[in-house]
């Protein structure tokens, strides 16, 4: 929830949690260094609610405007009460010179763009943005949830023999509560039948899984399970495999007895929408387009590379991401 990283990241004793950290597979005993307001959590929310009070520099000009204006309009009304002795007139001329459609004319519009941005589907965080939109040549987006789906997904099949072992593989996974299986389980539902029959199958954490279908051993995980149970992976599938995780993948791999059979990428998808947003945004005059993410370097510059953009700041937590923003901000 605090990173957005799409894959699991390990912990070991003496290691920080974050609130929201999902635990997969065993048991945590968690001290909690940070309490009330010091937690990340609430800091966050604070963080919001700034952003939400800041005004356009229109709205603080005029309720700068009006703090001086309007007492010096009742002054006035006053006077013209003394000098002519006539109320009505007082009244008239505190009613025509009052500030007030002045003042409340910028956050009106303000409003009003802001409802039109949502239906739209576009989210601004007050009027502050509205006035700076004309002077934006920069935009900042985060990854996870934004410009990716969030939730990892097969993305590739790779087999290194005729037979299709892909249900079989589902058909395991079934039984196995990580993400990475179920992942793999909702790719195989959309070309296979699965059924609810047990099988045998053992978890290793860390690891991956091996269980038996119809009396053939299969093994299903990562590099540390092969070399557990000593299959060894042709050089040519290792070069493959690091240069799937040299751009942030996952790579699932699928043995049968002692030997590979193939593997499976995992990845979080990136919209499909995404690619088009940042162009049109290059079209109307955007130089510079940065993410700023939670996620690890590798998986934050693949993503950039697929979708154009200029520049990436990865392994940030909200309150760096903010910073990072005000400090772009103090550069314009």
């Amino acid at each position: 929830m605090m990173t957005g990283e799409s894959v699991p990241r390990e912990k070991t004793t003496g290691d920080a949690v974050f609130s929201g950290t999902i635990v997969d597979e065993g048991y945590i005993k968690v001290q909690a260094k940070k309490v009330g307001e010091d937690t990340a959590f609430s800091q966050i929310i604070e963080l919001v609610e700034e952003a939400q009070d800041q005004k356009s520099q229109t709205e603080k000009f005029l309720d700068r405007f009006s703090h001086y204006y309007t007492p010096g309009v009742v002054i006035l009304s006053a006077i013209v009460y003394l000098l002519t002795r006539d109320l009505h007139l007082a009244i008239t001329f505190l009613v025509i010179a009052c500030p007030g459609a002045l003042v409340i004319g910028a956050p009106v519009s303000n409003v009003s763009g802001i409802g039109n941005a949502a239906k739209n589907g576009v989210l601004l965080k007050g009027g502050d943005a509205i006035d700076r939109f004309k002077q934006v040549t920069t935009f900042m987006f985060d990854k996870t949830g934004t410009l990716t789906k969030g939730e990892p997904a097969v993305t590739n099949q790779v087999s290194f023999i005729d037979e299709d072992w892909l249900f079989v593989v589902a058909e395991l996974e079934r039984h196995s509560e990580h993400h990475l299986g179920r992942a793999i389980v909702d790719y195989a539902k959309k070309t296979e039948t699965l059924t609810d029959c047990h099988l045998d199958v053992t978890l290793v954490k860390g690891q991956g899984l091996f269980g038996f279908y119809d009396g053939v051993r299969y093994l299903i995980g990562n590099r540390r399970l092969m070399d557990e149970h000593d299959i060894a992976l042709a050089r040519d599938v290792h070069e493959q495999i690091e240069t799937e995780e040299a751009q942030g993948k996952t790579a699932v791999i699928v043995a049968k007895e002692k030997k590979v059979i193939g593997y499976l990428v995992i990845n979080d998808v990136i919209r499909a929408e995404a690619k088009d947003a940042l162009l049109q945004l290059k079209k109307y005059g955007v130089r510079d387009l940065v993410m700023l993410t939670g996620d690890n370097e590798k998986t934050a510059q693949y993503v950039a590379k697929q979708l154009g953009i200029t520049s990436v700041r990865a392994e940030l937590q909200p309150k760096d991401k903010l910073e990072e923003i005000k400090q772009k901000t103090t550069t314009w």
